[in-house]
C-alpha cells in the first residue's frame, strides 16, 4: 500500500525543506498564481496490491518551459526528469502522455 498523505509534523518538515530548495537552488520562481501548480482533481491517496503495477498520476497545470521529477525522498534519489527515467531500479518508468499539459 501506497499512501501519499502526510501527517501535519511530516508535512511541515517537507513545507520547511521545500522553501529552503526553492531559495537555495531554484531561479526564477514564479510568484504565486503565474507558475505551474498541481491538478487537485488527481486523487492523490493511491492503493495498490503487492507485486502488482500501481500508476502514480501526476497532473501540473501551467507548467511552460518546466518539467516535472520525481525523487524519493528518504535518500534523495532522483528517479524520473520530464520523460526520461534516471535509476536502474525498473519499478520506476518515466511516462508522458503527448499533447497534454
Amino acid at each position: 500500500i501506497i499512501d501519499v498523505s502526510l501527517d501535519k509534523t511530516r508535512e511541515a518538515e517537507l513545507a520547511g525543506g521545500s522553501r529552503k530548495f526553492r531559495t537555495e537552488f531554484l531561479q526564477e520562481w514564479p510568484t504565486p498564481g503565474t507558475g505551474p501548480y498541481f491538478d487537485t482533481s488527481v486523487p492523490s491517496n493511491i492503493t495498490g496490491l503487492v507485486g502488482k503495477t500501481v500508476l502514480l498520476n501526476c497532473k501540473v497545470k501551467n507548467l511552460g518551459n518546466r518539467t516535472v521529477s520525481w525523487v524519493r525522498h528518504r535518500d534523495i534519489h532522483l528517479l524520473t526528469v520530464g520523460r526520461y527515467t534516471y535509476t536502474s531500479d525498473q519499478r520506476f518508468e518515466a511516462m508522458h502522455s503527448p499533447h497534454t499539459e
